[in-house]
């Protein structure tokens, strides 16, 4: 008896495990309710006037067709539709915009899609898989509760369902999607509730079936969400018998499912190293680590969670270089496994950058170029007076049999310039007329410049 309820106690104690909703391919529409009322849970919960909506899709038969609506029939109407396999439509009472999303979506993919409101609930914001697509200035502050619909040929999964009670920033849209919160701890999950405004939560295999004595044939699916202890998210589960919506753990997950490493780096925005960072893939026991080509650590991951970041600062690199990083994942018990992901970092010279670099669309790009002017002049000068005496080189026996040597120095004269102001052996640099002149032991200048020069 006592061995039996240790081992109760155990499978009791077992967290939640990472799931996806599928809605089945058959004869009915089928909606599941996200059991959210937008304006109460969200607009009005956090910051005010603020929301953010995201989850993961895929469709997997009947082409890429889903639709997130709140099933009003009036003119605060709110949906937003995969059409035609790669035209997102958002409609919000008589305002309607489409993008266009040709070869960058399809079916049988995972898809990653956030939707953030904020100036009092009068813009809106639509993302797909990390970057905004959209911003358009809408009335929002009439959104009802939601539901995911999919017609009778369709089937559509969704997983990582995230409701929260304040607009998300582009960095935080990117930069979480590939990290699963329904492995979090619930500590994690209070403090990002409470810090971030995170309000719904659901993913994990936690369900409940509930009959309705009115229709016998049919029975509704409650979804845990982790936030709280109700069963919120609900859908029809069967009727007659056929299955309609599942919860299913045996299925592709796109978070812990992953098969690369996705990696950054910083660009300038560290002073004293490149700083790396990916999250933890699947089954994988360690990575290795290559700059330009060369192997320079191994870093193990004993502990750390799937799709948790992982942070590696390279710290054996001088600043204004540009180099070329890349992360092999490895697996002790699979030698064939081969997952690697790469980028490019270096160390801005005087210093660091922080701050965003945004196109006009704010569309992520690669390789844009910064020119920074500082806002006080840096650097430090050497003043000759005049009638000052020469700075000698005393032991210029260390230039000689070098082969090659070359010297730069900025120079500027005075109001009146005069003099020659640096000479080595039969070199001459001298003032004449207001210009620089050099000459080659002759009185013959072979070059002018003004008088500051290079």
């Amino acid at each position: 008896m006592t061995l039996l309820l240790a081992l109760l106690c155990c499978l009791w104690a077992m967290p939640q495990q990472p799931a996806v909703m599928e809605l089945s391919s058959n004869e009915f529409d089928t909606y599941l309710d996200l059991g959210v009322d937008f304006k109460e849970d969200l607009l009005n919960a956090g910051n005010a006037g603020e929301a953010t909506l995201e989850f993961w899709v895929r469709s997997t038969k009947g082409g890429n067709r889903w639709t997130l609506t709140d099933m009003a029939a009036d003119s605060e109407h709110f949906s937003l539709s995969m059409e035609n396999d790669d035209q997102l439509t958002l409609k919000v009472g008589q305002q309607s915009t489409t993008v266009s999303l040709a070869g960058e979506v399809e079916a049988e993919l995972w898809h990653h899609i956030a939707l953030t409101i904020s100036d009092n609930a009068g813009k809106v914001s639509l993302y797909v898989d990390g970057t905004k697509r959209t911003e358009q200035v809408m009335a929002l502050d009439g959104l009802r509760d939601f539901h995911l619909y999919k017609d009778r040929d369709s089937e559509v999964l969704v997983t990582e369902i995230r409701g929260w009670a304040k607009a998300r920033t582009p960095e935080q849209v990117a930069d979480n999607q590939w990290r699963t919160l329904v492995s979090e701890s619930t500590t994690q999950l209070n403090r990002l509730r409470d810090e971030q405004g995170l309000a719904v939560l659901y993913g994990n295999d936690d369900t409940r079936t509930d009959s309705l004595p009115s229709i016998p044939k049919l029975q509704q699916l409650g979804w845990k969400d982790l936030l709280s202890d109700s069963y919120s998210a609900r859908a029809t589960v069967t009727y007659d018998e056929l299955t309609l919506v599942s919860v299913r753990t045996d299925v592709e997950h796109p978070i812990l499912n992953l098969d690369q490493v996705l990696l950054t780096t910083t660009k300038g925005a560290v002073e004293d190293g490149v700083q790396l960072q990916w999250p933890h893939l699947k089954d994988v026991d360690g990575y290795n680590i290559y700059r330009d080509d060369q192997l320079i650590d191994n870093q193990t991951v004993q502990g750390v969670g799937v799709s948790d970041l992982i942070t590696y600062q390279d710290g054996s690199v001088l600043p204004n270089a540009l180099h070329a990083y890349r992360v092999v994942a490895y697996s002790n018990s699979d030698p064939n496994l081969s997952m690697e992901g790469s980028d490019r970092g270096f160390i801005f010279p005087n210093g660091q950058i922080s701050g965003n670099l945004k196109t006009e669309s704010e569309v992520f790009v690669e390789d844009a170029e910064v020119v920074a002017t500082p806002a006080q002049p840096t650097g430090r000068t050497l003043r000759l007076a005049s009638g000052q005496g020469a700075i000698a080189v005393n032991s210029v026996e260390v230039l000689r049999g070098l082969g090659a040597l070359t010297l730069e120095f900025w120079y500027r004269g005075g109001s009146d310039p005069s003099g020659t102001p640096f000479q080595l052996g039969g070199l001459s640099m001298h003032f004449e007329d207001g210009r620089v002149k050099v000459s080659n032991g002759d009185s013959s200048p072979y070059l002018e410049a003004g008088a500051q020069c290079h």
